[in-house]
């Protein structure tokens, strides 16, 4: 069975260089084979350092100058009454990290609330601290990307807030376009596409061409 891998190229470089990776298998039935092995789909940047969810642990990947993995184990957030399942994303501000917890009511597919997280990385075990709210700063999430709008009322939109797609069942459409409220503690539901039946891939994120969020996490 092939590993998985992924392409870099370092500044500089005049091409891309692959490296193959294992972080473990799918945990499917016996019956299940061969096994599925695991694949990075989203990371977050920070410190020069790459992180990703993986398998209960914060993943850690980095140059030195070779690829190198490595782990911090955390106790994970504890779920809301009423939840049984989450769905997890990690997010990069500010040369800090969060995590964002969608929890779902029992094991429906009906969001029950969001919560966010800090991750403090100060040794081999990180701790998440919950986080109250995200100033003027909205994230924007999804299946396949993540990004932070840092000056969201310079852009018309009310800060402190979490866009992210919800399409748990994998309905063609795409799914349902969230707006959870940090400060009412609110969610409202859109279709991003409603004249749309069927959308061949999963919807990204762009930011204004105007914005810079590295430049305006620095101020």
């Amino acid at each position: 069975m092939a590993e998985p891998k992924f392409l870099y190229c370092r500044v500089g470089d005049t091409r891309w260089a692959a490296h193959e990776y294992d972080i473990g298998d799918v945990p499917l039935p016996p019956e299940y084979a061969p096994p599925e092995k695991r694949v990075i789909r989203e990371a977050a940047a920070v410190g020069g350092k790459f992180y990703f969810a993986e398998a209960g642990n914060l993943g850690v990947l980095e140059f030195s100058p070779a690829p190198e993995f490595s782990h911090h184990d955390y106790a994970h957030a504890e779920f809301p009454d009423g939840s049984n399942c989450s769905r997890s994303y990690v997010v990069a501000c500010g040369g800090e990290l969060f995590d964002v917890q969608v929890y779902l009511k029992g094991f429906t597919p009906e969001i029950l609330t969001v919560r966010v997280h800090r991750f403090e990385l100060s040794g081999p075990t990180a701790t998440l601290r919950e986080v109250d709210g995200l100033g003027d700063k909205v994230f924007l999430l999804s299946a396949r990307n993540a990004q932070v709008l840092c000056s969201a009322s310079q852009y018309g939109i009310k800060g402190n807030r979490i866009y992210f797609m919800h399409n748990v069942m994998k309905e063609t459409d795409g799914g349902s376009l969230v707006v959870f409220d940090l400060d009412t503690q609110s969610m409202e539901t859109v279709s991003p596409c409603p004249d749309m039946t069927e959308l061949m891939c999963s919807p990204i994120w762009m930011m204004p061409t105007d914005h810079d969020s590295a430049q305006e996490a620095e101020h």
